[in-house]
Formats: structure tokens, C-alpha cells, sequence
């Protein structure tokens, strides 16, 4: 199912996020969708996690989604991606630029 499809607003390939240029949705899932983007600072790609604008303000998702955030950075792995970076909501829709 599409981001769209899910009720949520899909970011653009080519828009800004912060130092981020996302160049394609990858998936959406129940928390939000997740973007493939480029770092323009360090060169390299990276996976960026929206969460859906319902999440904004329920203070229950948003703890999972810091608990997952906080789990992720703990393991070191391969073959799972590394947290670089937490941005919240807020910060991301002010930050969300289009090309």
C-alpha cells in the first residue's frame, strides 16, 4: 500500500529534509513511511522514518517510536541500519523543503 493509499502526505523525490535530499519513498508501514535520501553533508545514502501526522500528537505512539529509535542505536550490527540522527515532527514539517 502507498503512502498515499495510507492517508499520509508522501515527501517528494528531490525535496530537502534539514541536509537531506530524498530521493524515493522505500515502504509505509503502521508508525509512517520511510525514504531513501541522500546525507549532503557526509556523502552518503541514508533511510529517513516519517511518522504519520496521527502520530504527532499521541504522546503512546510517540514513546514507541522513541523506544524503537533507542533500541536500533543500542544494537551494532551489519546488517541493521545505525540511528544517526533524531529529529522530531515538529522540527522535520518546518525543515521539509521541495526541490
Amino acid at each position: 500500500m502507498s503512502a498515499t493509499e495510507r492517508g499520509s502526505n508522501p515527501i517528494a523525490s528531490g525535496a530537502s529534509i534539514a541536509h537531506y535530499r530524498v530521493l524515493g519513498l522505500l515502504g509505509s508501514g503502521g508508525m509512517g513511511d520511510v525514504y531513501r535520501a541522500h546525507d549532503l553533508k557526509l556523502n552518503r545514502d541514508v533511510a529517513i522514518k516519517v511518522v504519520r501526522g496521527s502520530w504527532t500528537t499521541d504522546e503512546d505512539r510517540l514513546t514507541r517510536f522513541r523506544r524503537e529509535a533507542q533500541l536500533l542505536a543500542s544494537l551494532n550490527h551489519p546488517n541493521i541500519g545505525q540511528i544517526i540522527v533524531q529529529n522530531w515532527v515538529e522540527e522535520l514539517k518546518q525543515k521539509v523543503r521541495p526541490k
